[in-house]
């Protein structure tokens, strides 16, 4: 019998990947393809959250809006097993719970339309190492430019589907959705650097010190965001979409 609801683990496994630690990032700010989002890494484009958002606002998401955790989670657990995850239970029928987890992961941040590729057929059809092989190279660009961070999470989806991994390889305690390893990290410094922001002497070189903490921060606050130093979702969108501004100019 095919599994149609996500476990708490695999609740978890998504939020860790959408949000800081699992803090849903409460103001609403564009992603990189300049796409509105909130919470967990909600849009418009997602049926059951805009007819929540409108029935509650009595219209689309803005710049400036706001949501509270409690409301993000709920939110979250709904789309998963009534949007993404039924999309998963009919079009993979995954026997196991992880399976399951594992392909509504990918389905949520790439879309339903995920679930026609050749990694979600091989998965249907019974060929799980297979599915994770192609799934590790499965959508890992976003404006043309390969990101580290999508590279991990599909990378940790595969394990998951293929293992039963639902712990994320990161450095222990932090959060999956912040910009962590030594390539993530590497890769905003890069863009700060492209931007004009001083990260130090050493440059590039993956780790996250006080010249490079005091480089984001003053990025977020020239940029309206949280003054934390931390590069998660809504940071990492904005350095994208700051960076594609200064070359298309």
């Amino acid at each position: 019998m095919a599994i149609s609801t996500a476990s708490p683990a695999g609740v978890r496994f998504i939020a860790g990947h959408e949000s800081p630690g699992g803090r849903a990032v409460t103001r609403a700010y564009r992603c990189p393809a300049g796409v509105i989002t909130i919470g967990h890494g909600f849009t418009m484009g997602s049926k059951i959250f805009a007819a929540y958002w409108r029935s509650k606002h009595g219209r689309a998401l803005q710049m400036g809006d706001t949501i509270t955790q409690a409301e993000a989670d709920t939110i979250l657990e709904r789309l998963i097993n009534e949007e993404y995850g039924k999309a998963v239970a009919a079009k993979v029928r995954p026997a196991k719970q992880h399976h399951f987890d594992g392909a509504s992961s990918t389905a949520f941040n790439c879309g339903p339309g995920a679930l026609a590729w050749k990694w979600a057929q091989a998965l249907a059809n019974g060929k799980v190492s297979d599915s994770a092989k192609l799934l590790r190279t499965t959508a890992v660009t976003a404006n043309g430019r390969r990101l580290a961070g999508l590279v991990r999470r599909r990378d940790e989806e595969a394990n998951l589907i293929e293992h039963g991994r639902y712990t994320a390889r990161g450095p222990a305690g932090q959060p999956t959705a912040v910009s962590q390893t030594d390539a993530e990290v590497r890769e905003y410094q890069q863009q700060l650097l492209a931007l004009g922001y001083d990260i130090g002497a050493a440059g590039a070189d993956g780790v996250a010190g006080a010249k490079t903490i005091a480089a984001v921060q003053a990025f977020q606050k020239a940029h309206g965001l949280v003054v934390d130093g931390i590069v998660g979702p809504a940071t990492r969108a904005t350095l994208i979409r700051a960076l594609d501004a200064k070359r298309g100019s």
